[in-house]
């Protein structure tokens, strides 16, 4: 790991903090549903159609506060990617979760991927509501603490406007600098007391 820092979001436990109020503000502000591309739009019958008594019965109450962030169609491919990346093991892609779920040989395998390159939802206003979730859950018991860890996607292509230049690493040390072009992802990860560990 290259770096990692550690937030603690202060705030007290009360309804009616600052910090709550302004999450909430912000995802009335931002949560006007938007639909998808015409493809997903468009909803038929299909073999996805049968993911609904697939998904574990707790998942269905876990996703509803995010459902009027997309259209019908959308959220049904949503559900079986969200449960397929929680139970795949090793690389979580799109595949992985497919076939995890019994749907790795669907012939209409190419909707789930339009879920990530195409079809329009507003991912911060997400963001903002699961970041309110957590508050209200965790704040009332303590602090809650985020960690921040950055991972440099390695990718090329005239159509990657946001690819930059970045230290590698895993090549480089406190000594030698090793440069590296591609993606840089931020994951913010809630850092929770485990019952039968000393650290989080």
């Amino acid at each position: 790991m290259d770096r990692r820092a550690t937030v603690f979001v202060k705030a007290c436990g009360d309804p009616d903090s600052k910090c709550r109020k302004l999450s909430l503000k912000n995802i009335k502000d931002n949560s006007l549903r938007l639909d998808s591309t015409v493809a997903m739009t468009q909803y038929r019958s299909s073999s996805s159609s049968s993911v609904a008594p697939m998904l574990p019965p707790i998942i269905t109450p876990l996703m509803t506060p995010f459902r009027s962030f997309f259209s019908a169609p959308v959220w049904e491919h949503v559900l079986a990617l969200v449960t397929g990346m929680v139970l795949a093991p090793g690389k979580r892609t799109v595949s992985a979760a497919l076939r995890i779920m019994g749907l790795g040989a669907t012939r209409d395998f190419s909707l789930y991927h339009y879920v990530l390159n195409r079809a329009r939802w507003n991912s911060r206003a997400i963001a903002r509501l699961l970041l309110a979730m957590i508050l209200d859950g965790f704040l009332p018991v303590g602090p809650v603490v985020i960690g921040i860890d950055d991972t440099i996607e390695r990718r090329w292509g005239h159509k990657i406007a946001a690819r930059g230049i970045y230290r590698d690493p895993v090549r480089s040390s406190h000594g030698h600098f090793v440069k590296t072009s591609g993606l840089r992802w931020l994951a913010a990860m809630v850092m929770v007391p485990v019952p039968w560990a000393r650290r989080r």
